[in-house]
């Protein structure tokens, strides 16, 4: 039997959104005239709004080498998980045990600078990915190769369209080695010759045994990566077991089921 790769045990994460009063521009601006020197209060209130929490009650074990889908609605807690995971933010209940070195793409504009040029956005990120310098400069040609921005290499990331920030991090991501990999798929805005490209990268990643955590709306391509998967609903993990029933019970929820129904009454 292979051996756990992430443990989660009853995972947690709490929100509090502080509800008040903000005052409008003027107000503040002629407050900030008269008293210059006044602390400004803190006019906040957490009456009439109790904490909201975004993922409780979730354990699972997942396996090296492994590739597990992760599906369900928009907010349902899919990308709270991966942020748990890759430790940007800490849970506020449970525990996560990681075996193995973890890299995460979870927003592809997250560490790139609009006023750098892509060569060194390049350098920047792939360092904040935990790439050794060494390393990046073997692997630099191939990043370029992958994401084919060689007539961009010199032009400052401000100039760029979503779709080229979206392949310049998604190419520095695809060269990373590390044991375990958290993908949030936002490859929509990139281009479908680039999507097919990054996706056939994760399934040779499946294939040398690494561990692959990915999240999509992509439910066909989610089947074809994928031995299991798990679905969130409301925060809560709502099935996990192998894709087709995950799958299945995922389309059969009452909220897909009409959700459908909309698209079939108003195709427009």
């Amino acid at each position: 039997m292979r051996s756990l790769a992430i443990q989660i045990d009853d995972l947690g994460k709490q929100y509090v959104a502080p509800r008040g009063r903000r005052a409008d521009l003027r107000e503040s601006l002629m407050s900030t005239l008269r008293y210059p020197f006044r602390p400004k209060p803190m006019n906040w209130s957490h009456r009439d709004r109790p904490p909201r929490w975004a993922l409780r009650h979730v354990s699972v074990e997942i396996h090296q080498g492994e590739t597990l889908g992760v599906i369900g609605h928009n907010g349902g807690g899919k990308s709270t998980l991966l942020k748990l995971l890759a430790g940007i933010t800490r849970p506020t209940e449970g525990d996560v045990e990681i075996r193995g070195k973890v890299a995460a793409l979870l927003d592809p504009g997250a560490g790139l600078h609009p006023e750098l040029t892509g060569r060194e956005n390049i350098f920047l990120l792939a360092s904040l990915m935990g790439m050794r310098h060494g390393e990046m400069k073997t692997k630099f040609a191939d990043i370029i190769d992958f994401a084919s921005l060689h007539n961009f290499l010199d032009t400052p990331l401000k100039h760029y369209s979503s779709g080229m920030h979206v392949r310049l991090a998604f190419s520095v991501f695809a060269h990373l080695e590390a044991d375990i990999l958290l993908v949030d798929d936002v490859l929509d805005e990139a281009d479908a010759t680039f999507q097919q490209a990054f996706r056939t990268r994760m399934l040779d990643w499946a294939a040398r045994g690494r561990t692959l955590i990915f999240v999509s709306h992509d439910l066909e391509y989610v089947h074809r990566l994928c031995r299991r998967a798990v679905v969130f609903a409301e925060g809560r993990l709502s099935y996990m077991g192998p894709v087709v029933s995950a799958l299945d019970h995922y389309l059969s929820s009452p909220k897909v089921i009409a959700e459908l129904n909309l698209c079939l009454a108003d195709p427009a």
